[in-house]
This record gives structure tokens, C-alpha cells and sequence, in this order.
């Protein structure tokens, strides 16, 4: 026996329009709950602070990772107080440092400015022989 058809479209547009309406609800919890878990992952930590990050900057230049201590330097600089008198220089010669260390033509320029920088800012420092040296 044959079911009539007209009889069969009504039921069957009924299945469809609740299938479509569990998918979508479906979606929508899929939506909810990944923003949910990717608002927990954004959490960010506080920054270490700078004389903890100069520390770790230090142990990269001893393991000869000079890209990697310089770019914590650079990224510390901004955050060290302007009359912090000594941990500044400190930074600066690092980064300075790392661009000698590193060597080749464009890192000794850069290397050099930065020590003129370190110059002109901290003329007595007890670095600065050193600096005028290089």
C-alpha cells in the first residue's frame, strides 16, 4: 500500500522545519560555547617585571640566543620608570651588546648607535669607558 502523497508533504515539511530548527539551536550552543572558552584561554598573565626580565635577558646572551635576549630588552624598555638610574643602563648596554655579539655588518651599525645612545645618555656611567670603546 501507498501512502498519499498528499497526505505525506505535510508531515514531512514538518520534520524538516524541526530539523532545521535543532540544527540551528545546535549551532548556536556551538557559538555560545566556543566564545565562552576562548574568553577563558584570553586571559593573559601579568608581566614579569623588568629586572626579571633584564635576569632572563641575561641568560639568553649566555647561551648565545642574542635575537631573543634583545627583543625582551626592547619590549622592557617602554615599561622601566625614566628615573630608574640602574637598571636603564643596564638595558641599553644589553641591547647594545646583543648587536655587537651577534656580529655582521648591519648588527655592528645598529650595535654602534646603540652605544652612542648609551653615550649620551649615561656619559658617567661605569660603563661608559667600555661603550666609548667599542
Amino acid at each position: 500500500m501507498s501512502v498519499p502523497v498528499t497526505a505525506a508533504a505535510p508531515e514531512c515539511a514538518r520534520r524538516n522545519r524541526a530539523a532545521s530548527a535543532l540544527a540551528v539551536l545546535a549551532i548556536a550552543a556551538l557559538a555560545c560555547g566556543s566564545a565562552g572558552c576562548a574568553a577563558r584561554r584570553s586571559k593573559t598573565q601579568p608581566a614579569p617585571p623588568p629586572d626579571q626580565v633584564y635576569r632572563m635577558a641575561m641568560e639568553k646572551m649566555a647561551k648565545k640566543r642574542y635575537y631573543a635576549a634583545r627583543t625582551l630588552l626592547q619590549g622592557v624598555l617602554p615599561r622601566v620608570p625614566p628615573d630608574d638610574r640602574e637598571l636603564l643602563p643596564k638595558i641599553q648596554m644589553g641591547i647594545a651588546d646583543s648587536f655587537f655579539k651577534e656580529r655582521g655588518q648591519l648588527n655592528y651599525g645598529e650595535a654602534l648607535n646603540a652605544y652612542r645612545t648609551f653615550l649620551t645618555y649615561y656619559p658617567n656611567h661605569e660603563e661608559a669607558d667600555r661603550a666609548q670603546f667599542m
